[in-house]
C-alpha cells in the first residue's frame, strides 16, 4: 500500500537506523562481540531484543554490565566500522525524489554525529540534499518522549513551517508515538521490527519501505 506526500506537507523527517539503513543485524552482531571480548558476556537475543531502541549508553550498561559508560562508547565508536550497516537501495532514490519535489529533508537520529555521518556516507545516502541533522549531541531526551523533537521543531519553525506540516518517517512505534504527540504526520516503514499489524494496531499508516512513498 503506497501513501502520498502530499502539497500540505513541506518537511520529510526520517529516523535513520532501519529506516534509511538497515541496522539491527550488524549492530546486533558488534553489541555481541563487545560484550564477549571485552566484558565477558554471552549477549543473548532475550537481553538484545528487550532493551533495543533505547539511548546508547542505557543499551551499553544492560548489554555489558558497563559501569564505565564513556569507555564502552569509546569501543563502540571504534569497532563501529568493523560492523557496517546495510544499504536500502530504496533510500537514496526516495530521498532524490522528495528534494526535486522541493521537500525539506532532514534526520533525526539518537546516534553520535560522528557514527551517522560515517554511516550516510557508507550507506550512499545523499548528504547534500539533507537541510538538518539533529544527534544525541542536539538533545538528551528519547523517543517516545515527543520532546526528543523540540531543537527539530524549532529549527523548523524559523523557516515557517509548522509541526502540523512535518512528515516524520520511522521503523518503530516508539517513532509514531513521539511524532503524533509532537503535532506531526507519521507513515510506519516496516524495515525494522514492527510490522504493518504493529502499526495498523496503533491507528498508524505504514509502507514496506520507502520506494512506496508517493507524491
Amino acid at each position: 500500500m503506497s501513501n502520498p506526500v502530499g502539497k500540505d506537507i513541506k518537511a520529510v523527517m526520517f529516523d535513520f537506523d532501519d529506516t534509511l539503513v538497515g541496522t539491527r543485524v550488524p549492530i546486533w552482531r558488534l553489541h555481541r562481540h563487545i560484550a564477549k571480548a571485552h566484558y565477558g558476556v554471552d549477549l543473548e537475543e532475550e537481553i538484545l531484543l528487550k532493551h533495543w531502541g533505547q539511548p546508547i549508553r542505557v543499551l551499553v550498561e544492560h548489554y555489558y554490565g558497563a559501569t564505565d559508560i564513556d569507555a564502552a562508547l569509546a569501543l563502540v565508536k571504534q569497532e563501529t566500522v568493523n560492523f557496517p550497516k546495510k544499504t536500502f537501495p530504496q533510500a537514496a532514490p526516495a530521498l532524490r525524489k522528495l528534494n526535486r519535489a522541493g521537500k525539506i529533508l532532514g534526520i533525526v537520529s539518537a546516534s553520535h554525529l560522528s557514527i551517522l555521518k560515517h554511516d550516510m556516507d557508507r550507506a550512499g545516502i545523499p548528504a547534500d540534499i539533507i537541510d538538518y541533522i539533529q544527534t544525541s549531541e542536539d538533545t538528551p531526551v528519547h523517543k517516545p518522549n515527543p520532546a526528543v523533537f523540540d531543537p527539530m521543531l524549532a529549527w523548523a519553525h524559523t523557516r515557517g513551517i509548522d509541526a502540523r506540516e512535518i512528515l516524520y518517517i520511522g521503523d518503530g512505534i516508539q517513532d509514531m508515538i513521539a511524532a503524533t504527540k509532537a503535532g506531526m504526520n507519521f507513515i510506519g516503514v516496516t524495515t525494522g521490527l514492527a510490522t504493518r499489524e504493529d502499526f495498523l494496531s496503533h491507528g498508524s499508516a505504514s509502507i514496506a519501505d520507502l520506494s512506496e512513498l508517493q507524491l
